[in-house]
């Protein structure tokens, strides 16, 4: 519901379903993991365990880009890099 007035508000009909050639972003947790353990709501567990590295899977428009917790459009190692080198400057 407030996914598809929330498009309805903006004025937008590319958005707000997920269906084929609809702008979309799904971001997938593992709930069995270890760091959920615990926590009887799944809601509850995201707010108050979860962290983005306990990401499963992210799809951006379609495109895969987080999947088995791995980033696949970027190299983390490169990134964590440059970032450690920009903060130190």
């Amino acid at each position: 519901m407030a996914t598809k007035g929330g498009a309805r508000v903006l004025g937008r009909n590319d958005t707000g379903t997920l269906e084929a050639d609809k702008a979309a972003d799904i971001v997938a947790y593992n709930l069995s993991d270890i760091a959920y353990a615990g926590c009887h709501n799944p809601l509850t567990s995201l707010v108050y365990c979860g962290n983005s590295s306990l990401v499963d899977m992210t799809i951006v428009n379609g495109k895969v880009v987080v999947k088995n917790v791995m980033v696949l459009t970027v190299s983390t190692q490169e990134t964590a890099i440059k970032a450690h080198s920009h903060a130190s400057n």
